[in-house]
């Protein structure tokens, strides 16, 4: 689990909600209370999975690592997710 700076959890889980494997979460901090955790989405998610978030404390990037995910060298990879001035993200 890893807190950034506005307080929001980035997370790990089995709990489901995806589309298969380990599933990445945030919980946003509002008004000292946390938000139902919600799924990081599609271009984050594969059916292995995904595991050991790090987000930079100001939200700009995240790395995970991501087993056989399209593009890696199979087995489990790092990976690195980037938000972009334009509210879309890029995965490298």
């Amino acid at each position: 689990m890893y807190v950034t700076n506005n307080g929001t959890l980035y997370l790990k889980s089995l709990r489901g909600g995806g589309i298969g494997g380990s599933i990445l979460y945030r919980s946003r901090l509002i008004d000292t209370v946390y938000s139902q955790v919600e799924n990081l989405g599609n271009i984050i998610h594969t059916v292995s999975g995904e595991s050991e978030p790090f987000m930079a404390p100001d939200e700009s990037y995240l790395i995970f690592i991501s087993e056989s995910r399209s593009g890696g060298y199979e087995g489990w990879d790092l990976w690195i997710c980037f938000n972009n001035n334009d509210s879309t993200q890029a995965l490298r």
